[in-house]
């Protein structure tokens, strides 16, 4: 047996024959998604527990009478009916345009990214 055959058999089981590839093919992209999804984001709807709490301590108390100030505003996004998700890095809005439906990634700043 080869080295290269070796890493391909545990035993008297061939890790990648023709028979079981799909097994493990599946059973990686499984624990891949797992590890990907644990290190998500915490942005969800409603916020981290999806209960409509923010955990959030640096809101202000007492807003100004006018409302807080604008950061931007941003134009062609296309008409939408949905609210937008902020992340730490991104703002995620839909919109429609032509009947065509977009997902329009902002930075902070409002330039579309």
């Amino acid at each position: 047996m080869t080295l290269i055959e070796g890493l391909f058999q545990i035993g008297n089981m061939e890790i990648f024959s023709t028979k079981n590839w799909r097994q493990v093919f599946f059973a990686l992209l499984i624990i891949l998604t797992h590890a990907g999804i644990t290190h998500a984001q915490s942005a969800q709807w409603h916020g981290p527990n999806r209960d409509g709490t923010y955990p959030d301590t640096s809101l202000q108390s007492q807003w100004p009478e006018d409302g807080p100030a604008k950061r931007f505003v941003t134009k062609d996004i296309g008409k939408g009916y949905s609210s937008a998700v902020a992340t730490k890095d991104f703002i995620y809005v839909t919109g429609i345009k032509d009947t065509i439906e977009y997902l329009t990634a902002l930075d902070h700043s409002g330039k579309t990214v």
